[in-house]
């Protein structure tokens, strides 16, 4: 990186999206990112996405703020989630800060939303369709991203870090059929005792 960049937030920034996860983590975990900086880019992460899936739907600036809310809640509680999963299965993890700067990072890669919202926008279901696809390009890239940081602060390999990346959607499936079938289990018993009336 040349002198100037040392100088220029915006050139010092672009390094944190290009390089691979594994070395930008390292680098926090050494220090090199304050959390200031941190929650600078957890915002700006928050208002990209939730300004690009509003402008992907043509929706309204209350539908942005109800998205932005919504998105910067999920992120503390996934975050929440993999650690508290993490802490109980090892008897040692890496401090909370560290799963925050991991989660943070993890999730740069969602900035390319708002772009592709903007340039597809406005031309119908076809650009709805190809931002969809790039949606799921770039989910993927954080999926990906996220299993490298679970291998770094839990110390796991890779096929146990994905694991734990699929726990909660595993388990959440389970739990949606159980329901529907205890659901569905009640209508039956209602419906019988409804046709011997």
């Amino acid at each position: 990186m040349s002198n100037t960049a040392g100088n220029n937030p915006l050139l010092r920034a672009a390094g944190w999206i290009f390089d691979p996860p594994k070395e930008t983590l390292r680098l926090r975990l050494t220090g090199v990112l304050s959390t200031a900086q941190l929650i600078g880019l957890l915002a700006s992460t928050v208002l990209s996405v939730s300004l690009a899936e509003t402008i992907a739907i043509a929706g309204s600036g209350r539908l942005w703020a109800q998205s932005a809310a919504t998105f910067g809640a999920a992120i503390f509680l996934w975050l929440i989630l993999y650690y508290g999963i993490s802490k109980q299965a090892l008897a040692r993890t890496a401090p909370f800060g560290d799963w925050f700067a991991a989660a943070v990072l993890a999730g740069l890669p969602l900035h390319l939303l708002l772009p592709a919202a903007l340039l597809l926008r406005g031309h119908g279901v076809p650009s709805l369709t190809i931002y969809e696809l790039v949606k799921y390009l770039v989910l993927l890239s954080v999926a990906k991203r996220i299993v490298l940081a679970i291998e770094t602060l839990n110390g796991w390999p890779p096929w146990k870090a994905f694991f734990l990346l699929l726990a909660p959607f595993v388990f959440g499936a389970v739990g949606a059929v159980l329901i529907g079938a205890l659901v569905l289990a009640g209508f039956f018993v209602l419906l019988s005792g409804a046709l011997v009336l």
